[in-house]
């Protein structure tokens, strides 16, 4: 057998090497092109969440528009009309200034007030003279000079005596768009922003200084290009303080603004470096290279789903698809922060952490992936993951732990995989929980709606809290004061009377709009003597308040139930909601507490002596 000559082997160095390069090139290019498409996919979900918000904020804007208009046509009184206005302002911090233009006269909160000045009002951003009676428009972007803000303001046009045409205008805080939005990324340094589809300026960014300016993004061509019919699509690439950035866009059908997210290139660049720093170690070693380059196109595929989840569960089963993937392991579990219980819950219920017993045990390691070993483990991790190894990924929103993930029984680390895991949970919580919070609001008072409270009374029954209770409040004879004194006084009553209802509580509560003009609370004590204590304190304030619009005046009362949590959600709500009906049959403005103890049936109830 003749032996291999070592000038032969020299000679394949250079094909060795050429092929190995050229395989580094091909697995790089792969992955850049998986991070892209995972980036656009990531973008255009963030755009559908940001214009469904939009949508839902100027829907809440113009229903209180609409109200001032009832109001207007009911009364025809400027100054009855700016009352019902700047209580609506005190309200509502996104809402900067409230005016009516009416033959000739400008009208607005604050005091503000200019008579005969048709002309000088004509040049004002707001004002079209070309909008029809009975259309509402949305103007740009302008900076307001009585508030000192960037603003967009509502304007309704409507007629008035004498075939005159007036307009409402509602100014609304364009800082306050974003606030919601700023949990929405696209991968590292990614971001959601909005421009005017007519001026091409920017109405809503994450730097205030950016805001008014002309967008870098949207080009005349690209204006141009939009207003041609191509309303939704994706910007390549164009340049922006010395980077190269690309983004995805969308137009909002109301009001005709382009929503957009993208990142930089770099961006890019450096997730798809994180992605290959293994295989850029491994020049030499084609086999490891070829495992890491399909690694990172698993991870990619199943990254891809997570953006179309909405819920904790389904987030937790694709994550148990995206680990099982990667590594052997028996389960994961995804602990989720809950602000209001201030604890760590998972999807399922089955596991309940204290944030007290997070920070305590895990101290100085809160932001830090680590495989830890049964001996290293706190006290509560053994009852997560039975002794066993396992990795632990935290997940964070600007510094703030808002998850972790348990991977199970897993005795090898790799940095590099947990770490792009890492990135995509962080990424799919946010949303998750971006979703959750919008959802879980009433549009009118900003209260929580019926659907979350009853998610907290079963929370704390499969707890087995013991000093929590429910409360169901109705504002007496509201029908009566609908039909005296118009239903945007109504209106203005619930406003008052869940205004009336955050002062009253902490955040350890749960104040939550039921439903008309009926709300719940849930709040935790220690008795029932503490609890009928502060019900009773909250009927006299609301019974001692006055509400007021113009000549209009009304004392509200309201009539409380309040029962222990016990049994089930039904159970506690409908024994709550019987002593409401007991308070109300018995002479309404009092408190009826249901005694379980005194009484066999749901139906006897009894009022407490107060």
């Amino acid at each position: 057998m003749r032996k291999i000559k070592p000038k032969t082997l020299i000679k394949l160095i250079l094909p060795i090497f050429i092929f190995v390069i050229g395989l580094l090139v091909y697995v790089g290019y792969a992955e850049y092109k998986h991070t892209k498409d995972e980036a656009i996919r990531q973008a255009s979900a963030n755009v559908n969440l940001a214009k469904e918000y939009l949508e839902q904020h100027f829907s809440s804007a113009e229903a209180h528009l609409l109200l001032l208009e009832r109001l207007w046509q009911y009364s025809g009184d400027t100054d009855h009309l700016i009352a019902a206005a700047q209580e609506m302002v005190d309200n509502q911090p996104k809402f900067l200034e409230v005016g009516v233009l009416v033959k000739g006269s400008f009208y607005a909160t604050g005091g503000f007030q200019i008579v005969d000045a048709e002309e000088g009002v004509r040049q004002r951003p707001w004002f079209n003279a070309d909008a029809a009676p009975g259309e509402t428009y949305i103007t740009p972007i302008y900076w307001s000079s009585s508030t000192e803000q960037w603003s967009v303001a509502l304007v309704r046009v409507i007629t008035v005596e004498g075939d005159h045409d007036a307009r409402l205008i509602l100014e609304v805080d364009a800082d306050s768009l974003y606030e919601n939005l700023s949990l929405l990324k696209t991968l590292n340094s990614g971001y959601v922003y909005a421009v005017e589809a007519q001026t091409g300026r920017i109405v809503m960014h994450p730097d205030p200084s950016r805001v008014g300016t002309p967008s870098v993004s949207v080009t005349p061509a690209m204006l141009q290009t939009i207003q041609d019919g191509h309303r939704s699509g994706y910007i390549g690439s164009y340049q922006y303080d010395g980077q190269l950035k690309f983004s995805v866009y969308d137009i909002t059908p109301s009001y005709d603004w382009i929503v957009l997210s993208g990142t930089s290139v770099a961006d890019l660049i450096k997730r798809t470096l994180s992605l290959g720093a293994v295989s850029a170690g491994l020049v030499g070693m084609i086999a490891i290279l070829v495992l890491v380059g399909y690694v990172t196109y698993r991870i990619n595929l199943d990254g891809r789903h997570l953006n179309d989840v909405s819920t904790p569960s389904e987030l937790t089963a694709h994550l148990l698809d995206m680990v099982n993937d990667l590594v052997t392991c028996n389960g994961i579990t995804l602990l989720i922060h809950d602000a209001y219980n201030q604890e760590y819950e998972s999807a399922d219920g089955t596991i309940v952490i204290t944030e007290k017993q997070v920070v305590v045990a895990l101290k100085g390691e809160l932001q830090r992936i680590r495989l830890v070993s049964p001996h290293e483990q706190a006290g509560f991790e053994h009852e997560i993951v039975q002794y066993q190894p396992c990795i632990r990924i935290p997940l964070t929103q600007k510094n703030q732990l808002i998850g972790l993930l348990y991977v199970h029984n897993v005795r090898f680390f790799f940095p590099l995989f947990a770490g792009i895991v890492q990135n995509y949970a962080q990424s799919a919580l946010n949303h998750v929980m971006l979703s959750q919070r919008i959802q879980s609001k009433d549009a009118m008072t900003g209260l929580m709606n019926k659907v979350y409270l009853r998610e907290q009374i079963n929370h704390q029954l499969c707890r087995g809290s013991d000093c929590y209770y429910l409360a169901m409040i109705d504002i007496d004879d509201f029908k009566r004061i609908n039909d005296t004194h118009g239903h945007l006084f109504g209106d203005q009553v619930i406003l008052s009377i869940a205004g009336v209802l955050k002062d009253s509580f902490d955040q350890q509560s749960v104040v939550s709009r039921y439903g008309g003009e009926e709300f719940a609370v849930l709040l935790t004590v220690p008795n029932e003597q503490a609890v009928v204590q502060k019900l009773e304190r909250l009927r006299k304030t609301i019974a001692s308040t006055l509400i007021a619009n113009g000549t209009k005046r009304c004392c509200i009362t309201v009539s409380i139930g309040v029962a222990k949590v016990a049994e089930n959600v039904e159970i506690s709500i409908a024994r709550a909601d019987r002593v409401l009906y007991r308070a109300k049959a018995q002479g309404k403005n009092q408190l009826v507490y249901f005694r379980p103890e005194l009484y066999a049936e749901l139906s006897l109830m009894t009022q407490v002596e107060v």
